[in-house]
């Protein structure tokens, strides 16, 4: 009797052993597989016009005749050692054409003097692709409530 439990636990370790060298691998290949393609990132500029930050994709982010659009730009704001979002849900903003070069803003957020991390996203209506711009960037406001911007 004590040989067939002996017996008995053999076997099952050595089911447990084979189970997770069979995991590992499988696990290795879901992790490393998970990826479709690398996310797309551009850098885009930002400028101040009418006193409020806006944005431009660079020139080159579409062919002619392409068109781009956006639902908006994801702002983030640094609040001590914290980043707080202060933009409104892009799900909630309706979309809009983005033209390579000119100035885009959109409405809702609040800008003051601080250090801003913005993403947004650029869908081309012709091919689907999807590029996702980025800038971080200060804003200083002098004495009578004039913002400027400082590139990161």
């Amino acid at each position: 009797m004590p040989e067939e439990l002996a017996l008995l636990q053999s076997r099952g370790k050595k089911r447990t052993f084979m189970k997770c060298i069979c995991m590992v691998p499988a696990i290795i290949f879901l992790l490393a597989g998970c990826h479709f393609g690398e996310p797309r990132y551009g850098v885009m500029k930002v400028k101040i016009e009418n006193n409020q930050p806006c944005f431009l994709i660079p020139e080159n982010a579409a062919r002619a005749g392409q068109i781009l659009r956006s639902n908006g730009v994801t702002v983030s704001r640094r609040e001590g050692a914290k980043w707080q979002m202060i933009s409104p849900s892009a799900a909630a903003t309706p979309a809009s054409d983005v033209k390579p070069g000119e100035c885009t803003r959109w409405e809702g957020t609040p800008w003051g003097a601080g250090e801003y991390g913005t993403l947004m996203r650029i869908d081309s209506v012709s091919t689907e692709d999807t590029v996702r711009y980025l800038a971080e960037f200060y804003l200083t406001e002098d004495a009578s409530g004039q913002l400027s911007v400082i590139n990161k």
